[in-house]
């Protein structure tokens, strides 16, 4: 018998975790500790034997759980296992993760109920996954919350019971002329300016608030705990007037604007989809009385978003069926009368509302990013008439 408990201790401190034994009922009080706990977490294993001693090591963020863990019978599964993972700290004060897995054995009547367990050591995993989850909610280039934490948070915001009417807003900012800028210092200094543009918006806000980066060049900012109703318009002021300061990127002072749109939640049925909705739709408002301004949200904007959208996939379609024709209009030279060249001007043949002037259907182009379509198009025919005309007299014109 000695020498097979010898054997059986020989075994179990090779095992790569620590490997302990309790009675049943006991709260973190073992009656075997493997040598493993030394490498691991570097206290002595008759130090883990010692009442109190366990318990004093976990955190306190996970005391109540582990102590529900020993003493409710490790809620044990249909094989009589159970496992939980908390946090320790070890002898050098450093935190670390271990789980927990435990099962006990059925034992005759009468006999002393006994759980053997294993802690594996699972910091590094957990690091991992911590990486991994930070990745999935934070943007790579500006590590801001992204577009899916900043509405997760918004949706926990409009939800909670306390929550007053007006102690709640959104800003939606969108940076003004930033493509232009982007092509114009390279993508490498406007991913700079983006990150400039990140510290700004850290700077301007509480530390309880809330600023993301909702894709491209789009931020958002999530106020709460707001007592004033003018709040998020003195943090739009705040934001805007820090703008007004150049930026030092790739060795040149840069300035931007944005144009700011702010949603004030209107009533406890509003989730965060609409709200976003609603501070992007007063955005574009605020582009629209010259940028580099902020305006909030009214529900007449509700309909231009509408009239917006309509438009847009109009222009989609229009695109597609061949309604956007080009008018040729000559240049002439005055002292001469000699056509020296012609200017083409884009109209929109809608089936519909006839001729649509440029005015009407470009800033939607611009803002939605056809522009990039519709050039493309101008150019290439245009192009193409050019060559069909060269060499050809007044009566090859048409």
């Amino acid at each position: 018998l000695t020498s097979s408990v010898a054997t059986y201790r020989s075994r179990v401190e090779h095992v790569p975790a620590i490997v302990y034994t309790a009675e049943e009922g006991s709260a973190g009080v073992c009656e075997y500790v493997s040598p493993r706990a030394s490498d691991i977490l570097g206290y002595e294993p008759e130090a883990w034997t010692s009442p109190g001693f366990w318990l004093s090591r976990v955190h306190p963020d996970d005391r109540d759980s582990m102590v529900a863990y020993w003493s409710g019978g490790r809620a044990r599964g249909a094989d009589g296992t159970g496992a939980i993972e908390y946090r320790v700290m070890d002898s050098r004060g450093l935190v670390r993760w271990i789980r927990d897995e435990a099962t006990m054995p059925d034992v005759a009547e009468g006999k002393t109920r006994r759980w053997t367990g294993f802690l594996t050591d699972i910091t590094e995993r957990k690091a991992l996954e911590g990486e991994l989850e930070h990745q999935a909610f934070h943007d790579s280039l500006t590590g801001l919350p992204n577009r899916t934490l900043f509405a997760d948070r918004l949706d926990h915001a409009l939800t909670r019971p306390y929550r007053r009417p007006g102690s709640l807003a959104v800003l939606f900012l969108d940076l003004d002329e930033f493509k232009t800028i982007n092509d114009g210092i390279g993508h490498q200094a406007g991913d700079e300016l983006l990150v400039a543009i990140a510290s700004i918006l850290r700077m301007n806000i509480r530390p309880s608030d809330t600023a993301a980066r909702l894709g491209g060049d789009e931020f958002g900012v999530l106020l709460e705990g707001l007592t004033d109703p003018r709040a998020g318009e003195e943090a739009a002021d705040r934001i805007l007037a820090a703008l007004e300061e150049p930026i030092a990127v790739a060795g040149r002072d840069v300035v931007i604007n944005a144009s700011i749109g702010i949603a004030l939640p209107a009533s406890p049925a509003d989730d965060a989809a609409e709200v976003m909705r609603n501070a992007d739709a007063a955005m574009y408002a605020a582009k629209r009385l010259g940028k580099g301004c902020h305006e909030t949200f009214a529900p007449s904007m509700a309909d231009a978003v509408a009239r917006r959208l309509e438009l847009a996939s109009a222009m989609r379609r229009g695109l597609e069926m061949g309604q956007f024709v080009i008018h040729y209009q000559p240049v002439v030279r005055l002292s001469d009368d000699t056509i020296t060249g012609f200017e083409a001007l884009l109209r929109w043949n809608h089936p519909q509302r006839g001729f649509v002037g440029p005015d009407e259907f470009i800033p939607e182009a611009e803002a939605n990013g056809q522009i990039v379509e519709i050039g493309r198009m101008v150019l290439e025919r245009a192009c193409r008439k050019a060559k069909k005309w060269t060499g050809l007299g007044r009566e090859g014109w048409v």
